[in-house]
């Protein structure tokens, strides 16, 4: 069970977990554990994985030995000006920029490290599953950003499968709901160029069509393929 710490903060995590190991055990992880429980101040918490710990891997040594995110938080106050907004955005693109530029021109000496294509990801809080704009309604649509090199054949690939498994979803929502206009969708957005993707994905025979068709787009931009048209699109 992963992000093990995160049954420190409360009662509900904890009786789920005691009840998926009622008739065996459980293995939990995280690398914040110690911190967890001494902001719980919990001492029955405390004892309890006190005396229950196989192997302590805590955060310190998780990162000392390369495995965890170098990451800066900029947070901006609500009062900020427009301005500030825009200086912020500006150094997260000079940032990204930086990125794509040695993996674009250290392509030689980073191909033994298999590192896929930087990615610029804006990530939300929450999310709207039903709104309506405008009088009319509009849908919710799940990107991921992804890379594909080791993914699956496609009928095994559950992420990428998704998006067949949410209309459906949407009917029991609009039953729960009464409402009539949800609609959810999804679409992978592949790091992996088709070039390199399309010899090692499924039975290797599949274009751009295909892999559109399945909800699988590639960040190219020209007159014949636009993955942003087809994904607003649909």
């Amino acid at each position: 069970m992963d992000e093990g710490h995160k049954g420190s903060g409360g009662e509900a995590w904890r009786k789920y977990r005691d009840a998926l190991g009622a008739t065996g055990f459980t293995f939990e992880y995280s690398a914040t554990f110690g911190q967890a429980l001494s902001a719980a101040r919990n001492d029955p918490l405390t004892a309890e994985y006190g005396k229950a710990i196989i192997f302590d891997y805590s955060y310190r040594y998780f990162y000392g030995d390369g495995f965890g995110k170098d990451f800066r938080i900029l947070n901006l106050k609500k009062e900020t000006q427009a301005d500030k907004t825009d200086t912020l955005l500006l150094g997260n693109l000079l940032s990204f920029y930086e990125q794509l530029r040695l993996y674009e021109e250290q392509a030689d000496a980073l191909r033994p490290y298999n590192l896929e294509k930087p990615l610029w990801v804006f990530v939300g809080s929450t999310v709207n599953a039903v709104y309506t704009e405008n009088k009319q309604p509009r849908s919710d649509v799940f990107i991921e950003p992804h890379g594909m090199l080791h993914a699956k054949a496609y009928i095994h690939d559950e992420k990428a499968r998704l998006h067949e498994r949410l209309p459906a979803l949407a009917q029991e929502i609009e039953k729960r709901s009464g409402r009539q206009d949800i609609a959810l969708d999804s679409y992978i957005i592949s790091a992996t160029p088709f070039d390199d993707l399309r010899r090692r994905y499924d039975d290797g025979k599949w274009d751009m069509e295909k892999f559109a068709q399945k909800h699988i787009l590639f960040r190219e931009r020209n007159e014949v393929y636009d993955y942003i048209k087809k994904l607003v699109g649909g």
